[in-house]
């Protein structure tokens, strides 16, 4: 039986957006408690399963999900995660991860929304 995450990953690659938004709000919420209010695929990336997320105090971070192996795809991440945290001690900018789990099979994680070259040059590129 698919999990709630393989099925929101199946329509999401199938299309099947109304399904999908819903499912990840409870799954968001029951696991990671954030009350989503707004989901939108970001657009870009090759696996087509990132997405824009803002939860009800206005934040706006990044999902990712990830079928395959999941507690392999979750171990990876906690090590990204702990990397990442080095490096931003050092003043680098990267983003922080609020939440790594995993359903049934199925990898998700959220991380703060990434800063773009806009951002750190308040809106002028040059």
């Amino acid at each position: 039986m698919q999990s709630r995450l393989q099925t929101l990953h199946a329509s999401v690659m199938s299309g099947s957006r109304a399904e999908w938004v819903e499912e990840a709000g409870r799954v968001l919420r029951e696991q990671a408690g954030i009350d989503l209010v707004a989901m939108r695929p970001t657009m870009a990336g090759e696996s087509g399963a990132a997405f824009w997320i803002t939860e009800r105090a206005g934040a706006v971070m990044l999902l990712k999900i990830r079928p395959g192996p999941a507690q392999d795809a979750v171990d990876y991440l906690r090590k990204l995660d702990a990397a990442a945290g080095r490096l931003r001690d050092r003043g680098y900018p990267a983003p922080r991860y609020h939440v790594i789990g995993q359903a049934a099979g199925v990898a998700f994680w959220v991380q703060e929304r990434p800063l773009v070259m806009a951002d750190l040059t308040g809106g002028a590129l040059s």
